[in-house]
């Protein structure tokens, strides 16, 4: 009975010691709180010039100007994000400018909350869902999302048309080696320049995101640059 015992015993320890760092893997991944990035990427003129951020009815940002991205992190729970005018406060009478509800953060996710104009120069809220997960070996993501009032858009990386017909509110992504580029976003149908030549400096275990911003008729598109962090 004894030796058997032993041979279990034995066994046990064995199995914890292989498995523990897997299980300690695991568990840092459990222990990962849910991240969001708010944008503020109405420009100016549109009625959003200066904005307080409101979640779950507390302050998060305040004076947010166009341009403006901060991260937080959260615990798992529904969240219900609110623009409101500078120095409104939610309330009964009080009306955002825009809200997402519902949003529903689980462990481990990542989320950008962009207010945005869409193709007919209205402000409207579009949330996309991060990549987090590692873009292969020496390789890292570039996303670029359209938030503008503008066409379809043509993208340039290094002069080379990389992303086409890319519409408001949606984004395309593909892997690059962590370096710098050059971008640039031009009018699909006319293939005339709709923002400046931007450097991008892309780094290892990132998804770096930019964003084409702003409003055609008020002249050159902008571009705003957000790093999100691999998932461990």
């Amino acid at each position: 009975m004894s030796h058997f015992f032993s041979l279990v015993t034995i066994s046990i320890v064995s199995s914890l010691l292989f498995a523990s760092p897997s299980l300690a893997k695991n568990e840092k991944r459990e222990s990962i709180p849910a991240q969001y990035s708010i944008v503020h990427a109405i420009p100016s003129g549109f009625g959003a010039d200066l904005v307080d951020v409101y979640v779950n009815s507390r302050l998060a940002i305040d004076n947010a100007a166009p341009g403006n991205v901060r991260t937080f992190t959260a615990a798992r729970g529904t969240y219900l994000v609110e623009f409101f005018s500078n120095g409104i406060v939610p309330g009964p009478g009080a009306t955002p400018l825009l809200s997402a509800s519902s949003l529903n953060l689980g462990r481990n996710s990542n989320f950008s909350i962009v207010a945005h104009l869409n193709e007919s120069e209205k402000p409207v809220i579009t949330i996309f869902n991060n990549m987090i997960t590692g873009g292969g070996v020496k390789r890292s993501w570039l996303t670029v999302r359209h938030v503008a009032a503008a066409p379809a858009v043509q993208v340039q990386i290094n002069s080379e048309d990389v992303f086409s017909s890319l519409g408001n509110a949606v984004e395309r992504k593909r892997t690059f080696s962590p370096r710098t580029y050059q971008i640039q976003a031009l009018q699909s149908d006319t293939r005339v320049p709709l923002s400046q030549v931007i450097s991008v400096s892309m780094s290892k275990n990132r998804n770096t995101v930019v964003y084409i911003w702003g409003a055609k008729s008020k002249g050159n598109l902008l571009v705003l640059e957000d790093d999100i962090p691999k998932r461990i």
